[in-house]
């Protein structure tokens, strides 16, 4: 027999997080030209928004002078307009940053999800059968849809978001250590604090997100199959038991909804109360500084306003952190079955041509497992032109033969001829052709 015949399985290896995301940036490194306007408009609209922030400095300072008569209300007036004229022309370039970045981050996700989407068809095409024997069709659907569709909104909305919050968190903490380092520390106690929650919150809301994904699959499978096979349900009088099961799926799917859902809503609150914690002691420390210190007004109120920014992209982060979790957990279903190996071929195989019709089967050892041996030890030889029937109980055998005569498994162990010719030596799709089912 040919030593190029191999025993494939197909069976993915587990994902984890940090390869799912990674592997799913790759599909947007396709892109590259696209993804690089997409990160520079962001980072114009972050140093907009860190500006604006800012920029209440200076007023204040403007008006603190105007009323200790430091400068004339003359001057106070024209370098209000000054400022204000400015701080206008930044927020609208931020407005507009902020829009294109928008629009063309749903441009990259929607290409992306094309490309994993025709990926996804093209390899189920390849994909051994023992994939499809092992999956229902409702689950595959629910990969092709359901999972895919999370992957989007996951690309267009929590990536986005997060990557335009990840700049806003770091530039407004450079901003605060700028303007006050002794306020700083107050604020960065509280850092470790949300990482420990944040990162707490991770570990579970990814593991129920993913079981959410599974059991929604196995759901959509199930009712895919009962329409399907209504007649044949009624015929039996199948309906109460497949009440009973429709009712365990669906309990099943709301309860790992439930717990999903749960778990990855407490980051929003959590982080919200903490960050207004810390905004008190902020203002807390800031008046005594100001008092007895002497940090000016200007600087204090910029920090102040500072803190409340840097709430908003941590608030942000939290919010979305929902659907990117939802959208990795998706990305893991979909990223398995693009992992389950495709069938072989190679240049060497030849075409089937000018069949006869022998089929030989020497000392065929074949099993869906290596534990569970269907056949063991099977020959016989099928002549040209001869009517041959396969008897026997459900399990025995009789479909494997045919499926194996046709290449849709491997055996483990003996001989498959055509024509004398190893079948592992003939290209599968050319020997296909060639057997009618």
């Amino acid at each position: 027999m040919s030593n190029r015949r191999m025993v494939a399985s197909g069976a993915p290896k587990p994902i984890n997080q940090g390869v799912t995301l990674k592997r799913l940036l790759s599909y947007l490194g396709r892109n590259k030209s696209l993804l690089f306007v997409v990160i520079c408009l962001s980072a114009l609209s972050t140093l907009g928004g860190l500006y604006t922030a800012y920029a209440i400095s200076p007023v204040i300072t403007i008006i603190e002078q105007g009323l200790k008569g430091i400068i004339s209300r003359s001057e106070v007036t024209v370098l209000l307009a000054r400022q204000l004229s400015f701080l206008a022309i930044i927020y609208a370039l931020e407005i507009l940053m902020s829009y294109l970045a928008a629009r063309l981050m749903t441009k990259l996700s929607q290409r992306t999800v094309y490309s994993i989407r025709q990926e996804m068809f093209e390899h189920t095409s390849r994909i051994y059968v023992k994939y499809h024997d092992q999956t229902s069709h409702g689950d595959l659907m629910s990969r092709f849809t359901n999972d895919v569709d999370l992957i989007q909104e996951g690309l267009s909305t929590a990536a986005a978001s997060m990557v335009v919050n990840a700049m806003t968190l770091v530039g407004t903490l450079g901003y605060m250590i700028y303007l006050s380092g002794t306020l700083s520390v107050v604020t960065l106690i509280v850092v470790p604090i949300l990482s420990l929650i944040s990162r707490t919150i991770v570990r579970y809301s990814r593991r129920y997100a993913r079981q959410q994904q599974i059991a929604l699959g196995a759901l959509n499978g199930y009712i895919e199959e009962s329409v399907e096979g209504q007649s044949v349900m009624q015929l039996f009088n199948h309906e109460v038991d497949s009440f009973e099961e429709m009712k365990r799926l669906s309990g099943d799917y709301r309860n790992k909804m439930k717990l999903a859902q749960i778990t990855s809503s407490m980051m929003f609150p959590l982080m919200q109360n903490i960050n207004n914690i810390n905004y008190a002691l902020v203002g807390i420390v800031g008046g005594y500084l100001s008092i007895f210190k002497g940090l000016g007004i200007g600087p204090l109120g910029a920090y102040v306003n500072m803190t409340r920014q840097l709430g908003r992209p941590i608030n942000m982060l939290a919010n979305h952190y929902t659907i990117l979790q939802s959208s990795l957990a998706a990305s893991e279903r979909v990223f398995e079955l693009l992992d389950w190996a495709k069938e072989s071929v190679s240049e060497e195989d030849i075409e089937a041509t000018d069949v006869v019709g022998d089929v030989i089967f020497k000392n065929v050892v074949f099993g869906y497992d290596s534990e569970h041996i269907v056949l063991n030890d099977v020959s016989f030889w099928a002549k040209s032109g001869q009517k041959i029937a396969f008897v026997g109980s459900t399990g025995a055998g009789k479909t494997t033969i045919t499926n194996l005569i046709s290449r849709f498994y491997d055996i483990q162990k003996g001989e498959i001829t055509l024509d004398g010719m190893s079948i592992y030596d003939i290209d599968r799709y050319s020997l296909r052709k060639n057997i009618s089912m």
